[in-house]
């Protein structure tokens, strides 16, 4: 269904109204004809909140909105391959880099890659040679066996992976498998840490290796939904690839799981919350009814997983919804009383906000055209005024004025798949 969403936000909700559509709302007969489709356009709900260290949503009771919705359907840096640096310098005989509890360690004179072993500096002649020899064991089939046997049960077979160091750097990245590129929360599993002071590098700082966005933090949701909403605002398309480059530039994600993350949105979802739909992210379960996986002993709802700590994605399925569960204590009539068929009350899913639905029907293709919504969607005078004199921004009553602005859209029409109708 087409999706009508509001292009300005420094219009007012219940102020634009779209007239031409049908059935019209207010004259329709409930039992005659189907629900009503002119409508009023509302902007699209905002608002961030923080995820805590035990990945619980940081938020009074709820969280609603785009910012909302992309928190619990897109899997942050889902895209992004965990990686990290060790810099090799005055390595010695017996000093150690330890990869998924697997001890590389430096000898004096030969090497054996297959026992982990590399060349220490007085035997290589030089830190950058150290630091071949060690991308030589790295990559040994015994030492990614043995990195793989390492690896926690949640992210099983990953291991580091090298290609050849610069200089006497060597850039870690993590693999899963095979030899496939690990990608979102199962590289930041792979631990690194080192013996002496002889190696150093960003993985040893965290103690395993980082991606860029490994969690939603608030800057992270505003600037990838100010990224969104601009789109919006500009009457650009927003279908799927639209929408994942604003996703891979901003937050390393993509909106569904094609690329191999762990993401469960859709761009059905992204234009139901941008025409103004309430999506809402829970903190708690007041029903006591949400899956045991969902939520915490306290029944707050699980975002991050904090077991590795907070950088694990959640499992497959959302915590929030367009609609919300709760109890209804009287759903139906039994033994001459109305009240529920189980005791504690029956589930149900409602509405959060709500909009009203728009079909791709004869009256929607003529106001695109001829009505309505062919002149929201063009060139509008905002705030016209027919003072003759200057005035303060504000008048007697203490309503505020505002000069005169052309704005170039009101609303943008999307059809289901993102393109600007």
């Amino acid at each position: 269904m087409p999706y009508i969403c509001l292009a300005r936000g420094d219009v007012p909700d219940g102020v634009v109204q779209v007239l031409d559509l049908l059935p019209n709302s207010s004259q329709r007969i409930p039992s005659l004809t189907p629900p009503g489709e002119s409508r009023y356009v509302n902007r699209v709900k905002r608002g961030t909140a923080g995820i805590s260290a035990a990945g619980l949503l940081g938020a009074v009771s709820h969280l609603d909105g785009l910012e909302a919705y992309l928190l619990d359907r897109v899997e942050p840096g889902g895209l992004e391959q965990a990686g990290g640096t060790l810099i090799f310098g005055a390595v010695v005989a017996n000093d150690t880099v330890t990869i998924n509890g697997v001890a590389f360690t430096a000898v004096a004179g030969n090497a054996v890659a297959a026992n982990q072993q590399f060349n220490d500096v007085a035997s290589s002649g030089g830190a950058a040679a150290t630091a071949t020899s060690f991308v030589a064991t790295l990559t040994n089939a015994a030492s990614i066996a043995s990195m793989k046997a390492g690896a926690p049960a949640a992210a099983a077979d990953s291991y580091a992976h090298s290609g050849a160091p610069a200089v006497a750097t060597v850039s870690l990245v993590a693999r899963i498998g095979a030899a496939a590129a690990s990608l979102g929360w199962k590289g930041n599993t792979i631990t690194v840490a080192t013996s002496g002071a002889t190696v150093t590098g960003t993985a040893i700082t965290a103690g395993r290796l980082v991606r860029t966005h490994e969690t939603w933090t608030q800057d992270v949701q505003d600037a990838t939904a100010d990224a969104l909403v601009a789109r919006l605002d500009a009457g650009q398309d927003l279908a799927l690839a639209d929408i994942n480059t604003v996703l891979l530039a901003q937050a390393g994600a993509e909106l569904t799981s094609a690329g191999g993350s762990q993401s469960i949105g859709t761009v059905a979802g992204v234009l139901d919350v941008l025409s103004g739909r309430t999506f809402r992210a829970p903190v708690r379960d007041t029903t006591g009814r949400a899956a045991a996986a969902d939520v915490n002993s306290d029944r707050y709802y699980i975002y991050m997983d904090s077991t590795y700590p907070t950088f694990k994605w959640h499992s497959t399925s959302g915590r929030g919804g367009f609609t919300q569960l709760v109890l209804n204590n009287g759903s139906g009539m039994s033994d001459g009383e109305v009240k529920p068929s189980t005791i504690g009350g029956d589930t149900e899913n409602r509405e959060v906000g709500g909009t009203r639905h728009t079909y791709n029907v004869d009256a929607l293709t003529a106001s695109l055209v001829v009505g309505q919504l062919s002149k929201l969607t063009a060139s509008t005078l905002l705030w016209p005024t027919t003072a003759t004199f200057p005035h303060f921004p504000f008048g007697q009553a203490g309503f505020t004025e505002y000069d005169p602005i052309t704005a170039p859209r009101l609303v943008t029409v999307y059809n289901d798949n993102g393109a600007v109708l």
